[in-house]
């Protein structure tokens, strides 16, 4: 279960920087729209996040999930099912929480900060984690 999450975590993630397949580009995937950004309570671009915060991401284009692991952290983002696996809990995205856009793979900042038990901060285009007592996480 926990491989499973990573596959599925570090696929979605892969997305973000890879081309889509051919058959996911001819899909009518909309851009991010300052409305979604809003309702979705800002949706970030996962490769971005995960990648600024050390994460080693790989995506599985067979099953359209992206694994993700960091330390102790594992998770599985299944693209197709719109849902998540994360050190053994099951997040399931609600609409407009998980969308791909330009052939990336976006995700709700909300997402990021449950998994990482922090807030979710970008300064000079950096992001990182800042948890209670001002303990930062990045990369």
């Amino acid at each position: 279960m926990k491989r499973k999450l990573s596959i599925l975590l570090g696929t979605a993630v892969m997305l973000t920087s890879v081309s889509m397949s051919a058959a996911a580009a001819e899909s009518d995937s909309p851009a991010v729209t300052a409305q979604q950004q809003s309702a979705a309570g800002n949706l970030v671009q996962a490769r971005k996040v995960l990648n600024d915060l050390g994460a080693a991401i790989e995506w599985d284009h067979e099953t359209k999930s992206a694994i993700i692991e960091l330390e102790d952290l594992s998770i599985i983002i299944d693209a197709v099912e719109k849902s998540a696996l994360y050190n053994g809990k099951q997040f399931f995205f609600e609409e407009g929480m998980l969308t791909f856009a330009d052939g990336r793979l976006y995700v709700s900042a909300a997402f990021i900060e449950t998994v990482f038990g922090g807030m979710l901060v970008e300064v000079s285009g950096t992001y990182s984690i800042v948890k209670e007592k001002n303990e930062t996480r990045s990369a």
